[in-house]
């Protein structure tokens, strides 16, 4: 049994990302979906899991390929009305940012995340203080640069070849050259 008021976790992945003190992950509840979660834990205070609902109500935002840049997690996330693209969750703020709708609309940019919904290697590097990111969706496919809000294309890439990319891009960031 569950205590008072507490939700069950109905799905758990397993992947999380460290950023400073606080530790993130995607949990599924019947109340909110399948949303981002956080934790702070310091050596004299933490708290309890708190939610980051991308997707406000039961709808899910199915956050994956979490990515920590400038002590922020990164993630692609699908918002109302807005399709799937990257966001960023500002802790100071305790809300999650749009960096930029590459894929204007309704449309998704994400690459592979609706594909490949395990496997969130691959589509995030820091390079010279800068996010780089892939986007495979045919209209707007290419490796973009952010540094935390809007995005500037830097290569047109086809969706095939993005998506091919994705080894290199991770093998990158992973600090081994591809």
């Amino acid at each position: 049994g569950s205590a008072p008021g507490s939700q069950s976790v109905d799905f758990l992945r397993i992947a999380t990302v460290q950023s400073g003190f606080h530790t993130y992950w995607v949990a599924e509840t019947a109340a909110n979906g399948r949303e981002l979660y956080f934790s702070f834990a310091s050596p004299t205070l933490s708290t309890a899991a708190n939610l980051v609902d991308v997707y406000p109500g039961v709808s899910s935002s199915r956050p994956a390929g979490l990515f920590d840049f400038n002590g922020s997690p990164y993630f692609w996330a699908t918002g109302p009305g807005i399709g799937r693209e990257l966001y960023r969750f500002d802790v100071n703020a305790n809300q999650a940012f749009l960096v930029a709708d590459i894929n204007l609309g309704a449309g998704s940019s994400s690459i592979g995340q609706e594909r490949f919904v395990d496997h969130d290697y691959g589509t995030m590097a820091e390079v010279n203080g800068e996010l780089l990111f892939l986007v495979d969706e045919p209209t707007v496919a290419g490796l973009y640069k952010t540094t935390g809000t809007g995005a500037t294309l830097l290569k047109a890439l086809t969706p095939v070849s993005a998506i091919d990319a994705r080894r290199s891009l991770y093998t990158f960031s992973r600090g081994r050259i591809a």
